[in-house]
């Protein structure tokens, strides 16, 4: 195996080899927080068993693969912090469900590439230097932290060791969920809450080039499955006041008026800002809602390196 999907093969392996597929719900009824660091660009849900096409088409870590794909075959349910270019963590997970922790944890024992270490928070976890990983694995959960190595473009006083351990565990008891963000993802493959929105929707309408700022407390995103292997996007900007919403849907309609239309073959970001506004927006009180087009594999794949884009 090529040294970055053997890196990529084993964290999938512990993160997803679920024996069985409870929710979050059925396993923490009533979970208010989740236990993962500060500062990410935005905290992701992930049904695996519905976002297949989702984890494939943005080719996550090699997911095309024939041997990932068969160990996406025994996914259940994670939760993932995505974090901007410039932090030493580039992503953190946390996943429920039955794990073979004493065997894996064994093997760590014996293998050379792998070293303990003691948490700040009290726990152990087991770090790969060589792939930039650290994991800890309980009966019932598996935390996950991957190092950034991309130092591009920082300063010297910027840059980490890229070769010390990141914690996997975040903080207790972690990342407040939203109001109103459990009912938003009911049905959904995958939803996301974008935090510190104000700042982190401005650098994504940049990518897509709107110039435009959206001083939204909350924004929340889903995918939801559609036939025909496609999903149909939904967006929730929630702002302090009902006026605030209401003319920044003033400005989002005159963007959207200006912008070409799909049946102009447009290619990019162009593309993917008339699939987002595909539909006018609608105002709901003090939000603003957008549903797109239906959005297939390359849609996706799209949405996908426009993030990674704009979270530099």
């Amino acid at each position: 195996m090529h040294f970055k999907f053997r890196a990529v093969f084993f964290s999938l392996f512990v993160l997803f080899s679920c024996a069985s597929r409870p929710s979050i719900e059925e396993m923490y009824p009533g979970m208010e927080f989740v236990a993962l660091n500060p500062g990410a660009l935005a905290y992701v849900y992930v049904d695996a068993a519905s976002s297949r096409l989702i984890l494939e088409a943005s080719d996550l870590a090699g997911l095309r693969d024939r041997h990932a794909a068969e160990i996406l075959d025994r996914t259940g349910n994670a939760v993932l912090a995505v974090f901007p270019g410039n932090s030493e963590m580039a992503i953190q997970a946390l996943a429920w469900g039955n794990y073979p922790a004493g065997r894996v944890n064994f093997s760590f024992f014996f293998s050379k590439a792998w070293k303990k270490y003691k948490s700040e928070r009290g726990s152990s976890f087991w770090f790969s230097a060589d792939d930039g990983i650290s994991l800890a694995l309980k009966k019932d959960q598996v935390f996950l932290g991957v190092k950034n190595r991309n130092v591009r473009g920082l300063s010297v006083e910027e840059v980490w060791d890229p070769w010390a351990p990141v914690d996997p565990f975040g903080p207790y008891p972690g990342r407040v969920v939203p109001d109103g963000f459990r009912a938003y993802r009911e049905g959904a493959a995958l939803a996301l809450w974008v935090d510190n929105p104000a700042a982190n929707l401005g650098a994504v309408l940049e990518t897509l080039s709107i110039p435009l700022q959206i001083p939204a407390e909350s924004c929340f995103v889903a995918l939801d499955p559609l036939e025909k292997e496609s999903f149909s996007g939904r967006i929730r900007m929630e702002f302090s006041q009902p006026s605030q919403a209401r003319a920044i849907l003033v400005l989002m309609t005159m963007a959207r008026s200006l912008m070409p239309r799909t049946e102009n073959r447009l290619e990019g970001t162009a593309a993917l800002a008339s699939l987002i506004f595909a539909n006018p927006p609608q105002q709901d009180g003090s939000a603003i809602n957008l549903i797109t087009a239906p959005l297939g594999s390359d849609e996706i794949a799209l949405l996908f390196r426009m993030f990674s884009v704009s979270s530099k």
